[in-house]
C-alpha cells in the first residue's frame, strides 16, 4: 500500500468526465490514439510533495501498487473552479503591439500567462485566464509502481526542482552522500530547497557539481 513519502513511477490517462476526451497521458499507445504528443518519459514523483495536482497526489495515498485504479476528481481538487474575474477584456491594439494576432479558441501566452481567446468583438478581445480544464470533473486511470533505487529517487526529485530531466548516470552515491553532476548550477534558493528535500526524503547529503566538460567549455569561452 502506498504512503506519503513513497517514490513511484506513475502511468496515467487523464480524461474529462463529461466528454470522455483524453487530455493528457504518459502512455505512448494512449497518446497516439488521442492524437496527443508522444510522451518523452514516465512520470516519477514522490507522493505528498506536490509534484502533481493536489487531488491526484492525495488519492495516491493508501492505494495498492501495480494495480489499475480510477480516480474521479471534482474541480476543486483538479484544476480549480472557474473564476469569472479571470475573464478579461483586452484591447486588440495590446496584441498588435506584441506582434500577436488573436484567433478565437487559441491558447496564447500573454504577459507570461497562458490564456484562451474566448471572443473577438471589434477592437476588443475577451481573454480567459482560467486554466483550460477549470470547472471540469476529471477522471484519471492510473497504475503506480514503487521506486526503490536511491539514484532513481534522487533523479526524480532533482528533475522536479531543476525543471530538467536528470539521468541516473549523473548521480553518484557514496554512503550517506550523493553527488549530482549538472551542466550549470541553479539559483541558490533552488539548491537550498533541493538539498533540504534530499536530506528529508532520502536521508542523504547532496552535493551539486558542474560537469567537467562544461567547466572546460566555460574556461575556453573566457
Amino acid at each position: 500500500m502506498l504512503k506519503k513519502g513513497d517514490f513511484i513511477e506513475l502511468k496515467f490517462v487523464g480524461r474529462i468526465a463529461e466528454s470522455g476526451e483524453v487530455f493528457d497521458t504518459n502512455i505512448e499507445e494512449e497518446a497516439e490514439k488521442a492524437g496527443l504528443q508522444k510522451p518523452s518519459q514516465p512520470s516519477r514523483i514522490c507522493i505528498g510533495e506536490g509534484m502533481i495536482i493536489k487531488g491526484l497526489d492525495e488519492a495516491l495515498e493508501g492505494i495498492e501498487e501495480e494495480q489499475e485504479h480510477e480516480i474521479l476528481l471534482r474541480p476543486r481538487d483538479a484544476f480549480g473552479e472557474r473564476n469569472s474575474s479571470l475573464v478579461k477584456t483586452i484591447s486588440l491594439s495590446a496584441f498588435v503591439k506584441k506582434g500577436m494576432t488573436p484567433v478565437r479558441g487559441e491558447l496564447v501566452s500573454f504577459d507570461g500567462i497562458v490564456a484562451r481567446i474566448a471572443a473577438i468583438s471589434g477592437a476588443r478581445v475577451i481573454v480567459d485566464f482560467n486554466h483550460p480544464l477549470a470547472g471540469k470533473v476529471i477522471i484519471y486511470r492510473i497504475r503506480a509502481k514503487k521506486i526503490e533505487d536511491v539514484k532513481e529517487k534522487l533523479a526524480a526529485l532533482a528533475s522536479f526542482y531543476l525543471a530538467t530531466q536528470i539521468k541516473t548516470e549523473n548521480i553518484k552515491i557514496e554512503g550517506k552522500k550523493a553527488i549530482l553532476e549538472v551542466e550549470k548550477l541553479p539559483a541558490p534558493q533552488v539548491i537550498s530547497t533541493l538539498k533540504q528535500k534530499t536530506t528529508q526524503l532520502l536521508d542523504v547529503e547532496l552535493e551539486l557539481q558542474v560537469k567537467e566538460e562544461e567547466k572546460a567549455i566555460n574556461k575556453q569561452e573566457k
